[in-house]
Formats: C-alpha cells, sequence, structure tokens
C-alpha cells in the first residue's frame, strides 16, 4: 500500500510541476521533484530521508543536480 502512496504522491508532484512550468517534459522536474521528496520529513520513518542516509542535512544545492542546460534565447535587434 505505502508503494502506491509513494508513487501517487510522485505522480502527482510531477503533474503539478508541470503544470507550473508550462512544460510537457516530466524528465526535466524529475530531479527538482526527488530533492524536494527526499528532504522532506517523512511521517512513517519519522526522519528525513536525506538525513537518515547520509547522517546530516543535504547541503547540495540545485546547481550541483546536473540538470538540463536552460534554453538558450537570443535576442534580434531589428
Amino acid at each position: 500500500v505505502s508503494v502506491e502512496r509513494a508513487n501517487a504522491d510522485v505522480e502527482s508532484m510531477v503533474t503539478q510541476w508541470m503544470e507550473d512550468e508550462n512544460s510537457k517534459n516530466w524528465s526535466w522536474g524529475i530531479k527538482f521533484i526527488a530533492h524536494k521528496k527526499n528532504n522532506r520529513y517523512h511521517e512513517g520513518i519519522k526522519q528525513i530521508p536525506y538525513v537518515l542516509r547520509y547522517g546530516q542535512p543535504c547541503r547540495v544545492g540545485l546547481s550541483r543536480m546536473n540538470l538540463p542546460p536552460a534554453p538558450n534565447f537570443r535576442v534580434r535587434n531589428s
């Protein structure tokens, strides 16, 4: 039951991210979602999953997350 609940939670978070970012590319948002999910308090284990695994709070910023490059916008002067 908890696996189904976790999957539904991730699916909901992905859907919300896609709506917020007006994107159809869910794979761009999954790293943000994993970071968010792994760094929030989990009622079942009474702990933050990242802290439980590594013994300390997450100190890695998003700049270190191997994210896809930002779109390259060019402004043209007419």
